[in-house]
C-alpha cells in the first residue's frame, strides 16, 4: 500500500456496508438520549403496551445505498413542548446517524404515540439537562 503525503492511499479498499438494523439501533439510542423522550414496553402484537422511560423509542429505517429514511415512534412526558422535541429528535438523528454510521439521513418522520403525565419521562422533559450518561436530569 502506498501512503500519500496527506493521508491514506487513494486505492479503494472495498465497500463499507452498514446494516439497516445498525442504523435503527444508533437512531433509537440517539433518540432515547434526548431528554423528554421514551419508548414502550409490554403488550402483545402492539396491544396493551405502556410508556416506559427506560426503553428506547422504536425506529425503523429504509436504506438506499448510503441514504436513510427513518420512522420514529416515541412518547413524551407532560408538559414537554412537542414541536420542539420533535425537531430536536430530527436534528439529533440526522447528525448522529451520519456521524456514527456514515449514512446520510434524508428524512426523519416522528410520530408521538403517547404522552405521560405521571411517568419518569415527564421528569426528563424540557426542564432537564443531560446527565452523566446522556439521560435527562432535573435542573
Amino acid at each position: 500500500m502506498t501512503m500519500a503525503q496527506d493521508g491514506p492511499s487513494t486505492t479503494p479498499r472495498g465497500r463499507d456496508i452498514v446494516a439497516t438494523r445498525v442504523v435503527e439501533k444508533i437512531a433509537a439510542q440517539s433518540a432515547w438520549e434526548i431528554a423528554g423522550t421514551a419508548g414502550r414496553s409490554g403488550g402483545f402484537l402492539g396491544f396493551g403496551g405502556h410508556g416506559d422511560a427506560s426503553k428506547r423509542p422504536k425506529v425503523s429505517a429504509e436504506l438506499a445505498g448510503d441514504v436513510a429514511v427513518l420512522q420514529v415512534e416515541l412518547g413524551i412526558g407532560f408538559p414537554a413542548p412537542v414541536r420542539r422535541l420533535v425537531h430536536d429528535v430530527q436534528e439529533t438523528l440526522t447528525r448522529e446517524v451520519g456521524r456514527m454510521a456514515g449514512v446520510a439521513v434524508s428524512r426523519v418522520d416522528v410520530e408521538v404515540t403517547w404522552m405521560s403525565v405521571d411517568s419518569h419521562a415527564d421528569s426528563r422533559s424540557a426542564n432537564t439537562q443531560l446527565g452523566e450518561h446522556g439521560r435527562g436530569e432535573l435542573l
